[in-house]
């Protein structure tokens, strides 16, 4: 009984990191066909723009409840942000503030055009419009102040801050730069093609990546690694004419959404591949945001039916590494054993980390900073039962599939009495 008791443990664990693994539809309560953002309060609930208005929930999407007291019939919210103060959220027609992690609205501004999106920098939040240029407000929505100087255009459809720089990107111009807090924008667009729309900006602290649009002839995705000086067109793994829509860089790692497909980058979006992941809306749909927490990513979609919100495991999509299954790769013995075992790899080791867990997802003895290809694993205080081994050896060229990461072998260790 007892040892079927530790085979059902383990097998509900193995079930649930898979779940983890993929993207879940986490819409019961959000019946929007559209959500086109989130953000987290700082009460941590999470908030999403919708074409509904705002929906927020107490458990990281399980639960949706609609909380639009103070926004306007009909308005849907086409962008949303945070500062210290609280929420700001953007619809086609107006800015409304929240500070109560959305529980009510006020509007603070009728701009009367699509507020594209939003910025935050040094508390001061600045708005994106198509049609008025660039909205800032430095007392939370009190006043709010048009910092067009040097644009070329009113249609602005991204801003986005890398450090104390500001870029903005319009509407058949290109991107801008601000290194004064808006007061002056200049064009940076040179490697980028004439007339381009640049729908989303990201920044992953040294890159600058700009996401295009074009409903006839879009131009994919755009880096710059010099601030916006020069560009330099994504070939590898998006394609040159693909609308993109959102990029989103968490951690060491890039999703970008083009329309109806998840893309990620493991090395800097040189290169992408396909991140779908258990994601399967019923077409058509289009994949439109994405949004980090502690411990999950968002994605808001475009749907005619079904959920508009997917959630996937935060560790899934920074899983950075270049997982072997090749059982020959990482050979254990004795297994099971009493005391102790050896385990062997088919390469050599470098600084890399033994990790073993039980069968709960918990971490029960890590080894760190091995080299060579033979570790001698002790039993110590663990008690007997099955457990699972994860070796973490750095990659020192920085190769692997997606270009880049570390190499991981894994295992299943038996421990008898």
């Amino acid at each position: 009984m007892k040892l079927l008791t530790l085979i059902i443990a383990c097998l509900s664990f193995l079930q649930n990191i898979f779940a983890q693994s993929q993207w879940q539809l986490m819409s019961n309560g959000n019946t929007a066909g559209t959500t086109y953002g989130f953000v987290e309060s700082s009460s941590g609930v999470l908030i999403a723009g919708t074409a509904d208005g705002i929906y927020t929930s107490a458990n990281y999407g399980g639960n949706w409840a609609l909380s639009n007291s103070g926004i306007n019939s009909g308005a849907e919210i086409v962008s949303i942000t945070k500062n210290s103060a609280g929420i700001f959220a953007g619809s086609y027609n107006e800015i409304y503030f929240s500070s109560n992690s959305g529980t009510s609205w006020t509007i603070v501004n009728n701009a009367g055009v699509a507020i594209e999106s939003f910025a935050v920098l040094n508390d001061t939040v600045y708005a994106a419009t198509n049609g008025l240029g660039i909205l800032m407000t430095p007392n939370n929505g009190a006043t709010w102040i048009t910092v067009n100087t040097g644009l070329l255009s009113n249609a602005i459809l991204s801003v986005v801050t890398k450090g104390n720089l500001l870029f903005a990107g319009d509407m058949g111009n290109g991107v801008y730069i601000s290194s004064n807090s808006g007061a002056n924008w200049t064009l940076v667009n040179a490697g980028l093609p004439a007339g381009v729309n640049v729908k989303c900006l990201e920044t992953d602290g040294t890159n600058l990546y700009a996401g295009t649009i074009d409903f006839s002839n879009s131009n994919g995705m755009f880096i710059s690694a010099n601030n916006g000086t020069s560009w330099t067109q994504v070939t590898n793994g998006i394609a040159t004419n693909a609308e993109v829509y959102d990029i989103k860089n968490i951690g060491n790692t890039l999703l970008a959404a083009t329309g109806t497909d998840v893309n990620r980058s493991l090395n800097n979006g040189n290169a992408w591949s396909i991140f779908m992941n258990g994601m399967s809306p019923s077409p058509p749909y289009g994949i439109g945001h994405f949004y980090e927490t502690a411990l999950y990513v968002f994605c808001g979609l475009e749907v005619t039916s079904g959920g508009s919100v997917y959630r996937i495991d935060k560790s899934a999509v920074l899983a950075s590494v270049n997982e072997i299954s090749h059982n020959f790769l990482l050979t254990l013995s004795p297994n099971p054993f009493s005391t102790q075992t050896t385990l062997q790899t088919a390469i050599p080791l470098h600084n890399a980390t033994l990790t073993v867990d039980n069968c709960f997802g918990q971490t029960v003895a890590q080894i760190k900073n091995i080299s060579g290809q033979t570790i001698t694993f002790h039993r110590d205080n663990l008690a007997s039962g099955l457990y699972f081994v994860r070796l973490t050896n750095p990659s020192p060229s920085g190769g692997g599939t997606e270009g880049g990461g570390s190499e991981v072998f894994t295992g299943k260790l038996v421990i008898t009495d």
